[in-house]
């Protein structure tokens, strides 16, 4: 049994069936959709990819991967003692294994009215209310959140002639995978492209009453918005795991075998912390899955030793790689930095070292 119907359970799901095509295999999603792959819902939005362009598994390709996808059901309980799951319309299902892959949940602002107007950005249903709310002639939208998701939808919105301004807490945009000459080349990147950034700023309140209208800043200024998207980062969705009384302390606690502390229940994907990290990559989920996928068929040589951090920004017209670490630690004498740039054309390549390991690359 699985629990959610992301990266990491679609990569279990592939990974398993290679080797092992007899036993059963049930996923509940809490999305009323075949598997899809969330990160592009950007271009979803710009019409880039359409929505049959990011289906993952189409429903003759789960008929062949001999599972069954119960679409649109939610687990709200685990009895972990009688191996059973509970799902919202009251139906217990027996597992031999759990796999926990329930991903994450937007982080949302304190006090955030209910309003029309104020969007997460994590589903297709967020993506389809945002879509049908957009006004080309209504003015901006604003983005809060300096991140992959917050620039990749500024571009996307730029592509369909919206106009975007992100609003970044910090004094850096995407401060946790490039260097501060990095962070600096994107900003100018993405004003040249009419993208307004406004950094150092965080939100006072929201304007309007019957839906938004516009925001007024910490600074004491006000914008005036058609939209607010909140990309501010997730927050692991751990109410099961904890519900079940596994171990839990910023995620799901596993091993190297992604096992929590009831031996038959794993966590892959944004939710299992491992040796304190957690990785909200789709490459760590899917390297994830397939250790779990592994293990189960009786592979103990193949274990986890984290992921490598990797993130790359898909807006049109500019090409960026984060791999690893974006700076060396200040006076190692044990990391070497290699840097290429041309500054006039914006060319910029770092590689970090150490002890003869390539440790970092964007």
């Amino acid at each position: 049994m699985i629990i959610g119907a992301g990266a990491g359970a679609f990569g279990f799901v592939k990974r398993y069936r290679q080797l092992n095509s007899e036993d059963q295999i049930e996923v509940f999603s809490k999305e009323d959709q075949p598997f899809y792959n969330r990160v592009m819902l950007p271009d979803y939005i710009s019409g880039t990819q359409s929505w049959e362009q990011i289906i993952k598994m189409k429903d003759e390709e789960e008929a062949d991967c001999n599972i069954l996808l119960h679409r649109g059901v939610s687990i709200v309980s685990i009895d972990k003692e009688c191996k059973k799951i509970k799902d919202d319309r009251g139906t217990w299902h027996d597992y031999d294994v759990l796999i926990l892959a329930t991903g994450s949940k937007p982080f949302i602002l304190k006090d955030t009215p209910k309003i029309p107007g104020i969007f997460a950005m994590r589903t297709r249903t967020d993506a389809d209310h945002f879509m049908a709310h957009l006004d080309k002639k209504g003015g901006k939208v604003v983005i809060i959140g300096g991140g992959l998701l917050g620039i990749e939808l500024a571009g996307s919105l730029m592509e369909i002639g919206i106009q975007s301004c992100i609003l970044q807490r910090s004094s850096r945009l995407m401060d946790r995978q490039l260097d501060s000459l990095g962070c600096q080349l994107l900003h100018e990147e993405l004003v040249e492209k009419g993208i307004e950034v406004l950094f150092n700023e965080e939100v006072d309140r929201f304007l309007g009453e019957d839906k938004l209208t516009g925001l007024r800043l910490r600074s004491g200024n006000d914008i005036s918005c058609q939209a607010v998207v909140m990309a501010i980062g997730t927050r692991p969705n751990m109410s099961l795991a904890l519900q079940a009384g596994l171990n839990c302390k910023r995620g799901v606690v596993v091993n190297a075998y992604l096992q929590t502390s009831d031996p038959d229940i794993f966590a892959i994907g944004e939710i299992a912390e491992y040796n304190g990290m957690l990785y909200g990559i789709t490459a760590a989920a899917e390297q994830q899955a397939g250790i779990v996928a592994a293990y189960l068929n009786g592979d103990i040589a193949t274990y986890y030793e984290g992921s490598l951090p990797m993130n790359l920004l898909k807006v049109h017209g500019i090409q960026l790689c984060s791999i690893g670490i974006s700076d060396a630690p200040q006076g190692d004498p044990a990391y070497e930095e290699v840097i290429f740039i041309d500054r006039a054309k914006r060319y910029y390549k770092k590689c970090i070292v150490h002890q003869d390991k390539l440790v970092g690359l964007f």
